[in-house]
């Protein structure tokens, strides 16, 4: 008995091929969109930090460190704080830019991937058809060896 060998195999191994590298590539989308998250997620603990120095509760402060606060000390946290929200702003258009990054490389590789899966089905359904015949012809040989020994067995009785 032969083995089965699908007639399109290099097509599959090219579409095996391209499903991986858009498995990578959709990888690397996720990867940058949870970094521009973790960022995110900094920046607004630093903005929750700066806010809080900024305006200390009342009574928190005594004495001589109280009288050094100056005008400068708060306006320089005003900065800081608008500076950290012109940086989250900026990350905000960056996250929603590596989103779409990442739907259109999910969308290709659900498009790779069925492509893969519709010559996966094919080389199955070939193989076992082809497995079939086999069986099939398997078979006749022997009923027909069993037929052809039958016939010399009556005629060796005659």
């Amino acid at each position: 008995m032969r083995a089965f060998k699908f007639p399109l195999e290099q097509v599959l191994k090219l579409r095996e091929y391209r499903q991986r590298e858009t498995e990578i590539a959709l990888g690397r989308a996720v990867a940058e969109l949870t970094d521009l998250e973790s960022r995110m997620r900094e920046l607004a603990l630093l903005r929750l930090n700066a806010q809080d120095q900024r305006c200390p509760p009342s009574g928190a402060l005594e004495g001589e460190r109280a009288a050094s606060l100056s005008g400068g000390y708060y306006r320089n946290y005003e900065f800081y704080i608008q500076r950290l929200d012109r940086e989250k702003e900026e990350l905000l258009e960056a996250a929603a830019k590596a989103q779409l990054k990442v739907e259109e490389a999910r969308s290709l590789y659900l498009e790779a991937s069925r492509e893969r899966k519709v010559l996966d089905k094919l080389k199955e359904k070939q193989a076992g058809a082809y497995r079939k015949a086999m069986i099939a012809a398997d078979t006749k040989t022997l009923d027909d060896l069993s037929s052809a020994r039958a016939g010399l067995n009556k005629t060796a009785r005659e």
